[in-house]
């Protein structure tokens, strides 16, 4: 009756327990990281990405997948994808820009822009067919813009996001939108969708 005592009261493999729960604790973290991103969460990191690219636009140069990463902190896996999915549409649907992978197995994405480009030489007759409203789409784009940037704005940051869509606020554009530059300082300070003011420095 002795040995079976001691049988009966013999711990079992402790050891391999602990291994097993220190295996698949890195895979828990994961799971919690993909878990703990609410919508709320997600759209921060859309908005914080889209802003990333089109400041990044007039480089030139591809994204690659791990560069993104940086700015989608806590996306991992399907919840990345589900990222990048909302900013391709945000770009293309609001900039104008597609967003195309180019290499699936190194990911990485270029921007495409898809807005026509419209020469200076238009004769008058071509633009007959533009939308009476057409300035719409410009006040739209500056107030996208606005929105999209935490912070105040400076002039050089709107005209250079405007430059990467070919819309160059020192140059008059007469077919479409005429002359940007009043239309912004002018036009919109009057209907009060902007208030320009002056940030002085003073030495100390």
């Amino acid at each position: 009756m002795g040995p079976k005592r001691r049988n009966m009261s013999q711990p079992v493999s402790t050891p391999q327990a602990k291994t097993t729960r220190s295996n698949t604790q890195p895979n828990i973290d994961v799971t919690f990281r993909e878990i703990a991103l609410t919508p709320v969460d997600i759209d921060e990191q859309v908005n914080d990405c889209v802003r990333y690219m089109i400041f990044k636009a007039g480089q030139q140069l591809p994204f690659r997948k791990n560069e993104l990463q940086k700015h989608i902190k806590g996306a991992l896996g399907k919840t990345f994808d589900k990222v990048i999915e909302k900013v391709s549409t945000i770009l293309e649907k609001v900039y104008g820009f597609k967003l195309i992978l180019c290499d699936s197995n190194n990911k990485f994405y270029i921007l495409s822009n898809n807005l026509p480009y419209v020469e200076e030489d238009l004769e008058k007759d071509e633009g007959d067919d533009l939308p009476e409203d057409r300035r719409k789409i410009l006040l739209m784009l500056v107030l996208v813009h606005l929105y999209m940037t935490t912070g105040i704005v400076t002039q050089a940051s709107l005209y250079s996001f405007l430059r990467s869509l070919h819309i160059d606020p020192e140059r008059k554009h007469d077919e479409l939108f005429g002359n940007v530059k009043e239309y912004l300082t002018v036009t919109l300070v009057k209907q009060h969708y902007l208030n320009i003011e002056k940030i002085v420095y003073h030495k100390i």
